[in-house]
Parts: structure tokens; C-alpha cells; sequence
């Protein structure tokens, strides 16, 4: 099966979480860039207000033919409590077209996992998402729980056909 991983990551967590999966998944990766200034805490509280909001962002030119994999996993924060990074949504909605299944990962620094932010991306999907998501706080990263998320999710993954 050949996976793609594409992720948007502002703090570095998400990237970190992205090369881990691609590694243990042999996938190609893919790092969404968001052309909208995002620093500084003016840009943290945009970022937040637009990820409740829903607004799309411009995203830069994406590298990677998505209709040639048979997986398209797509990573990003959690932020605004309850919402996907813009560059993470806006990915999905502009391409699901051309995405044959997908499946989600999430970062975020605190709090609990967002149901509505992963039922949000699953309704974009068109019936393409898989059933399970992987969440993980920053602070798990390196822990064993979170090799033991990676795992399963990898597991379930695997068993995609």
C-alpha cells in the first residue's frame, strides 16, 4: 500500500510525530505550509480564532500526486480547543477529490482529545476516513503511552486495503 503523510506543524510536535509515522509506515511525507503569518501571540490567536471558525488559509503548492496513493494521512494541532490547524483542514477540503482513503492524526499542548474537530475533518471526508484517529498531547510524546497509540494506530492502518 502506498501511504502518503501530509501534516502541518507550527511548534515542531507535529513534524516530530509525522517523521515517526513515515519512518515506521515507510510513507512519503508531505509538510503543508501555511502561507499566513502565524507567529508572535497576535498570529496564536488568529491561528486559534480561524481554526474555530473554520476559515480556509492558502496553502502552498502541494508536491506530492494524492491520487496515487492508495492512504493520505493528515496530521496538525489541535487548536482553538476544539479545531484542526487551517492548513491541515484547508489541505483536506481542496484535494479529498483526489484522496482514495484518509486517515488523521492530532497534536495538541493540553486539554482533552476534540471529538468536534475530528467528527469536522470526517465530514470533509466523504466516507474516505478511516474509524480510528491518533491523538497525542506534546507531553506524551516520547512516553511509552504514546508507543503504544503509534502502534495500534500503525496496527490499524496496516490492515487498510
Amino acid at each position: 500500500m502506498k501511504i502518503l503523510i501530509a501534516y502541518y506543524s507550527k511548534t515542531g510536535t507535529t513534524k516530530k510525530l509525522a517523521e515517526i509515522l513515515s519512518d515506521k509506515l515507510d510513507a512519503d511525507i508531505e509538510e503543508l505550509e501555511d502561507k499566513k503569518k502565524r507567529s508572535g501571540i497576535l498570529g496564536w490567536i488568529l491561528g486559534g480564532r480561524d481554526g474555530m471558525r473554520k476559515i480556509p488559509t492558502e496553502i502552498g503548492k502541494i508536491k506530492h500526486d494524492l491520487s496515487k496513493y492508495d492512504l493520505v494521512i493528515i496530521g496538525g494541532p489541535l487548536w482553538g480547543f476544539n479545531s484542526v490547524a487551517p492548513a491541515a483542514r484547508t489541505f483536506l477540503t481542496q484535494n479529498i477529490s483526489k484522496i482514495k482513503k484518509v486517515a488523521f492524526f492530532m497534536t495538541r499542548g493540553g486539554g482533552k482529545p476534540s471529538t468536534a474537530a475530528l467528527v469536522d475533518l470526517k465530514d470533509i471526508s466523504s466516507g474516505k476516513a478511516v474509524d480510528d484517529t491518533l491523538d497525542l498531547r506534546e507531553s506524551e510524546l516520547n512516553s511509552v503511552i504514546s508507543r503504544e497509540k503509534i502502534e495500534a494506530f500503525i496496527q490499524l492502518l496496516k490492515k487498510i486495503k
